[in-house]
């Protein structure tokens, strides 16, 4: 036990108290803070004047809206439109053709306006119909599900790099510097391979707590200087949000007891998410320790990360709706390796079944136990392996006499 605290307690302090982890966190820090400032210094640089466009069958609707609505801009030609276009087609009823990207936010004040349009003339002119208006969407409204869902995707494999070759990293340095062989006359080696995978997973949960205060203290800071009002209002004119009214924390704490369940999914998927890293991780380092310089290194590391990519690809190509609630990425959500990036994505869909949550924390957790204790004989044979065999070799014969034991 005291040889365990001494490695794990070297290990934390060589990736802590490192004067690239902490340049790293404080790049981190101040570009979180940027992004919660960023309404403040793009004005300085960009000329935000985006209007949604809007063309008219009768160009009277038009000329009458645009005293009324003035945060729309009306146009005649078709390829002065913007991204986020609306056309009014004038008969007996106002159609409103939604042709592309739109926002809530301005299908409702576009339809308030036409109302209001016919109110006012019903007034001065002494009309007596009044027409009603519909929308219409010429295209399948697009999921933005599949977007956050993408996002997280790339987020997590990012860190999953990052965090598992961190670790398999070390090891190949301390066995291609001989200092494999003063630390284990002092300590066994499946007590510095747990050591090792213990030590890299407090620096991911030690990481991710930096990441949350960071987020934690901006948001707080942000929130007494003007209650995100700016930043919100540069979100919603770039079309990224839903236009949000005021942000007081009555109605930060009224959005979270509504929302509790997605709250509780979202950390249940985080920690699928971390125990898919640490799989990852472990692997990584169990097949590093046959590894006997750096520069053998890509043999084994290379066509891991390849295959990595391709899970990767994998997941945003079943990243959708429909294959996420009872297809193949619900299928993969509940294996382990494939958790970590499928089943973050299903919380977008609101398609998580008791049972699915417990089928996938149960197979992260017995892959992860599986590969630590499989993985601990042939850590100890490929640790002192300094011959110049092929990777193969080397690996076969341990990976068969494990399985046997």
């Amino acid at each position: 036990m005291e040889c365990f605290k001494i490695l794990l307690n070297f290990t934390l302090t060589r990736r802590i108290r490192n004067k690239t982890f902490v340049i790293v966190n404080l790049l981190l820090s101040l570009l979180i803070a940027l992004l919660f400032c960023v309404d403040m210094y793009i004005p300085l640089f960009f000329q935000l004047d985006y209007k949604p466009t809007i063309t008219c069958s009768d160009s009277s609707v038009c000329d009458g809206l645009e005293s009324i609505l003035p945060n729309f801009r009306y146009i005649e030609e078709e390829k002065e439109r913007e991204s986020e276009h609306y056309h009014i087609e004038c008969s007996d009823t106002y159609d409103i053709m939604v042709e592309g990207e739109y926002q809530e936010i301005s299908l409702t004040q576009l339809e308030l306006g036409l109302k209001q349009w016919q109110e006012i003339t019903l007034i001065q002119e002494g009309i007596l119909t009044f027409k009603p208006v519909y929308i219409h969407y010429m295209q399948e409204e697009e999921d933005s599900a599949d977007t956050w869902g993408f996002l997280c995707i790339t987020a997590v494999y990012f860190l999953a790099l990052s965090f598992a070759g961190s670790v398999a990293n070390d090891i190949v340095y301390e066995k291609a510097t001989r200092m494999m062989e003063l630390i284990l006359t002092s300590a066994d080696a499946s007590v510095h391979l747990l050591a090792k995978l213990f030590g890299g997973w407090l620096v991911l949960l030690f990481q991710l707590g930096i990441f949350l205060i960071d987020i934690v203290v901006c948001s707080v800071i942000r929130y007494i200087y003007d209650r995100g009002k700016g930043l919100v209002e540069l979100l919603v004119e770039l079309g990224l949000v839903q236009e949000i009214y005021d942000i007081t924390l009555s109605s930060i704490g009224e959005w979270i007891t509504h929302n509790t369940d997605m709250i509780g999914y979202l950390c249940l998927a985080l920690v699928i998410m971390l125990l898919g890293i640490l799989l990852v991780q472990s692997v990584l380092v169990i097949l590093s320790s046959f590894i006997s310089n750096i520069e053998e290194a890509g043999n084994i590391q290379s066509p891991f990360y390849l295959l990595l990519m391709g899970v990767y690809y994998l997941t945003i190509f079943v990243n959708t709706k429909e294959s996420m609630t009872n297809g193949l990425g619900r299928i993969l959500s509940l294996l382990p390796f494939f958790s970590m990036l499928c089943m973050p994505c299903r919380i977008f869909y609101h398609s998580l079944p008791p049972l699915d949550i417990v089928i996938s924390l149960g197979s992260a957790i017995g892959a992860l136990v599986f590969v630590v204790v499989l993985g601990t004989p042939i850590y100890k044979i490929g640790i002192l392996d300094y011959s110049d065999k092929s990777i193969k070799d080397k690996l076969m014969k341990p990976l068969l006499s494990s399985i046997k034991e």
